[in-house]
C-alpha cells in the first residue's frame, strides 16, 4: 500500500518508544478485534489529533495551513508556535542564500581564484579567516 509519499512506514514508527501506544502516532490499529474495539472506544471519546505527514508521530502544525509546503506539516522542534510563519520563510530564504555564497566562494578560493593584494595570495580556505584577522580586515 502506497500513501502520499510512497510506500507505508509503520515498520519504522512501531520501534519509537513514544508510539507504543499508538495514542501519539498516526498508526493502523492493530488487527485484532479486542485493539480494534479499543481504538474505536478512544476515538469515540477524543477526536484524535492531526498527525504530521513528514513526521508521522508528531502532531500536525496548525499555522502551516495555507503555506506552500505547508501540507506535509514539517516543523519537527515547532519553531512556527513562538515566530509568524512568513518570517521563517524568509529567515530560510535568507540562510540559504548566505550558504550557496559560502559554497560559490570556498570553491573559487580553492580554485586559485584570489583578490588583488598580498594578504589574499598565498592563502587556503582553511587559513583564510586567520589571515584576514591577522591583517585586520
Amino acid at each position: 500500500e502506497t500513501g502520499l509519499w510512497g510506500p507505508n512506514i509503520d515498520f519504522i514508527i512501531k520501534d519509537i518508544p513514544m508510539c507504543a501506544g499508538g495514542s501519539m502516532c498516526a498508526l493502523k490499529p492493530a488487527g485484532t478485534r479486542v485493539a480494534r474495539s479499543a481504538t474505536a472506544l478512544q476515538a469515540e471519546a477524543t477526536e484524535a489529533p492531526r498527525m504530521s505527514l513528514a513526521l508521522p508521530y508528531l502532531k500536525y502544525p496548525e499555522q502551516l495551513d495555507g503555506w506552500v509546503g505547508g501540507e506535509k506539516g514539517f516543523d519537527p522542534m515547532n519553531i512556527t508556535m513562538a515566530l509568524p510563519v512568513y518570517w521563517c520563510r524568509e529567515a530560510e530564504l535568507k540562510h540559504g542564500r548566505i550558504c550557496m555564497l559560502a559554497t560559490v566562494g570556498w570553491i573559487a578560493t580553492d580554485s586559485g581564484l584570489r583578490f588583488a593584494g598580498d594578504m589574499f595570495q598565498n592563502v587556503s580556505t582553511v587559513e583564510a579567516h586567520n589571515k584576514m584577522l591577522d591583517a585586520g580586515v
